[in-house]
């Protein structure tokens, strides 16, 4: 008996062995296959970023064109300027709502003075351009109407813009060249240059977030200095010198019988020699109203037409988060002129 359990001993060690060397390899082929199949999920991943993200710019890429094709169609042969009643008709939600392109689909729309997507184009001739701009006047009073800065902070920011994108370092009062953006962390300098994007206002001193987010709506990198009388917004008025009372005469002209902008019964004024008899006879003008109006006229201040458009094209694809949006400035000839893009993941659809 003896002799048997040490006969059977060395046997159940060697077993013993053999299923501790299993249960390695068992564990081994586990983490491997793991990892195997965690890089394949990767893949997988990756391949379909790729796919989602193809089929987002293939949408956005059609909302471009489908824009571009508004312009050419509302383009007025005789003139060779877009016709605003025309590019007016065409911008509503049929056309730029949900577009379906494949799987996915896009909007062209932007955000209005009160909050409420716009299905369309936004012509840059409604706001002022910051790059043009040689006076601080017009800017002070452009800051101070559209973000209700008290007249010290308005100043201050306007004299930081100017001086920010003129080519010296002569301090404007209140503004701010390098060497005070040399103590801020990180230090960097003053850009000395016109501006390329309006974010970059984010730099300067004084200037918030909050600040921006209600001030941009009011400038552009673009626009031609004559702005459109029948899309200027009132701190853009303002800015340019026209009074407040001839500004809200203007602007209850252009919002129609139901007081209300950007509605399908909007007027506007298709002609610079007809802005006065027009605006006369809707609601009258005093006579130093009218000998205003006529002022601004005879100087070349305003227009009925735009030079600039931008196409804010939203790619969505339903049920996911990832999007899409490409910004871009179109030249009323129907040429693109400058476009941004930037992908985003929302939590809800857009």
């Amino acid at each position: 008996m003896i002799l048997l359990k040490g006969f059977l001993s060395p046997i159940q060690s060697r077993e013993g062995s053999l299923l501790v060397f299993t249960l390695w390899v068992l564990v081994l082929l586990s983490l491997f296959t793991a990892a195997v199949g965690y890089q394949v999920r990767q893949r997988l991943r990756f391949l379909q970023t790729i796919e989602h993200r193809s089929l987002l710019r293939n949408a956005v890429d059609s909302g471009l064109q489908r824009s571009l094709q508004r312009v050419y169609v509302a383009l007025d042969n005789e003139k060779k300027e877009p016709d605003e009643h025309a590019l007016k008709e065409q911008d509503d939600e049929s056309v730029y709502k949900e577009i379906p392109v494949g799987a996915a689909y896009f909007n062209v729309r932007y955000r209005g003075i009160d909050g409420r997507w716009i299905y369309g184009l936004r012509d840059e001739e409604s706001k002022l351009n910051i790059n043009t701009l040689t006076q601080l006047r017009p800017l002070e009073q452009l800051i101070h109407a559209a973000t209700l800065l008290d007249s010290n902070e308005s100043s201050n920011i306007a004299a930081a813009i100017m001086d920010w994108k003129d080519s010296d370092d002569i301090l404007n009062a209140g503004g701010a060249e390098t060497r005070y953006y040399r103590q801020q962390q990180p230090p960097y300098a003053a850009k000395n240059k016109p501006f390329e994007t309006l974010e970059e206002m984010l730099l300067l001193k004084g200037m918030t977030v909050e600040i921006f987010q209600k001030l941009k709506r009011h400038i552009s990198l673009n626009a031609d200095e004559k702005i459109n009388i029948n899309t200027a917004t009132e701190p853009v008025l303002l800015a340019r010198g026209m009074g407040e009372n001839l500004i809200g005469r203007i602007m209850a002209y252009r919002q129609g019988k139901d007081r209300i902008l950007n509605t399908r019964d909007d007027l506007i004024f298709t002609d610079k020699s007809s802005i006065v008899s027009n605006l006369e006879a809707f609601s009258g003008l005093g006579k130093q109203e009218k000998q205003s109006l006529e002022d601004f006229i005879a100087a070349e201040t305003f227009d009925v037409v735009s030079t600039h458009y931008t196409a804010r094209i939203e790619g969505h694809i339903k049920h996911r988060h990832e999007s899409l949006e490409k910004e871009c400035v179109i030249g009323n000839d129907g040429s693109v002129i400058r476009c941004r893009e930037n992908f985003y993941r929302s939590p809800e659809k857009a």
